[in-house]
């Protein structure tokens, strides 16, 4: 499966393209400007991903054309998104932003967005902390 691509939870793929067309299409339709994405130290995707409705708005114009010709309701493409699906599509609109930017500048993009996507991963620092051990009580 190619890096602009996911699964949803009933196992049907779907890919995601960028153009100038797409990108004023999910502004109109969500309110999300994809070329702000990566300003402000990725404040925009940050709230991004941290959005599930507004996210699965976002892929769900993203992939209508496919969706339409699958028969796929966007209540049907939101139910069949979960969690993984959620995180697989936010990273397949990544990777689907870096092909649509200049190859110049997609190694940056990639590289500034893993920081993204490792930031959502829990760290053993913060399952760990002195903090939570002290508000354990002893027993």
């Amino acid at each position: 499966m190619g890096h602009n691509r996911f699964r949803d939870k009933v196992g049907r793929e779907w890919a995601l393209a960028i153009d100038v067309i797409a990108m004023e299409a999910v502004h109109q339709r969500t309110g999300v400007k994809i070329w702000d994405l990566l300003k402000n130290e990725l404040a925009e995707l940050r709230a991004l991903q941290s959005n599930p409705v507004t996210l699965v708005r976002v892929l769900y114009v993203l992939c209508e054309g496919q969706a339409t010709q699958l028969g796929v309701s966007p209540e049907q493409f939101g139910r069949a998104l979960d969690g993984d699906a959620l995180v697989a599509g936010h990273d397949a609109l990544i990777e689907a932003y870096a092909d649509f930017s200049p190859s110049r500048l997609r190694p940056l993009i990639r590289d500034l967005t893993a920081k993204s996507i490792t930031d959502r991963m829990p760290s053993d620092s913060a399952t760990s902390s002195p903090a939570s051990a002290e508000s354990t009580p002893a027993g």
